[in-house]
């Protein structure tokens, strides 16, 4: 309690109830429009986003502030967040599937595969929050994305092979999703200003938990259409094709997403800034 008294608290500031409701139905039509593939629903969820828009322009207290998009580091840190976070769901989601489609094992083996992932994530998370600090964020998440680059080649490479290889491969993948996230999110949140950071953290975490549901929707679409081959050119196992190509898609998104994280945070990033700070 004792730091709370550093933060100075706008008594005079409403919540704006509109624009809250305006977000949460778009965010409703939008995931709907993708689990249930209804363009209506699109349509309705963009037409609810253009009214949010012009209500945060027309409110002096906006439910999200639009000066938190002003910063690149802030802005752009968050589509790579949003990426990231999708891809990321591949290792619970898709993973399962493919030992239950293609390995054939049953429930009770698959969930045996993703314990030592899960342990290691759990028993590595403090040590990596310190490597983050004693080394940047840049490193860490070089490093990281360069793993998960190598974790979902060998998973493009070896889909459908022995389980015991997936599992190995994926505590790999696993560990190097958590410390990558770590290193983004301290990166993100250093774009903001203090008096941002309450909403702007806020909606990184709404953003996470969109970007997991509708990744799970958009996987299993790809799924149901199957692949003919694998883009690989080494993976022979047509039953694990259209794993293998996924895979192949997060390695090489991630390189790009790697590329730009770098181009993004090379410099330290400008924090939004308030309205009378501008203003001086």
């Amino acid at each position: 309690m004792k730091y709370l008294g550093r933060d100075q608290l706008k008594k005079d500031d409403k919540i704006d109830y509109l624009g809250g409701g305006l977000l949460a139905l778009f965010v409703i039509l939008l995931m709907m429009s993708i689990t249930q593939a209804k363009i209506l629903y699109f349509v309705a969820a963009a037409v609810l986003f253009i009214l949010f828009i012009v209500r945060s322009r027309l409110t002096s207290t906006p439910f999200i502030p639009l000066q938190l998009f002003h910063s690149k580091g802030y802005a752009i840190g968050l589509v790579i967040l949003v990426l990231v976070q999708g891809i990321g769901f591949s290792f619970p989601f898709l993973t399962p599937l493919l030992l239950q489609q293609v390995n054939d094992l049953s429930a009770g083996i698959v969930g045996f595969m993703l314990v030592p992932a899960a342990i290691c994530s759990a028993f590595l998370g403090r040590r990596i929050g310190k490597i983050v600090d004693a080394h940047g964020n840049h490193f860490v998440y070089s490093i990281s994305a360069s793993l998960l680059v190598i974790t979902f080649m060998a998973m493009s490479i070896w889909a459908g092979s022995h389980h015991y290889w997936i599992a190995a491969i994926l505590i790999v993948g696993t560990v190097s999703q958590m410390s990558l996230q770590i290193s983004l999110i301290n990166s993100v949140s250093r774009s903001l200003a203090p008096e941002y950071t309450g909403v702007g953290m806020g909606l990184v975490s709404t953003l996470n938990f969109m970007s997991g549901a509708i990744s799970a929707s958009f996987y299993s679409i790809l799924l149901d259409q199957g692949a003919r081959t694998a883009w690989n050119g080494i993976n022979a196992n047509l039953e694990a094709s259209v794993f293998s190509n996924m895979y192949f898609v997060f390695a090489v998104m991630h390189i790009l997403l790697l590329v730009i994280f770098h181009y993004l945070y090379k410099v330290p990033v400008p924090k939004v800034q308030t309205a009378n700070k501008q203003s001086h």
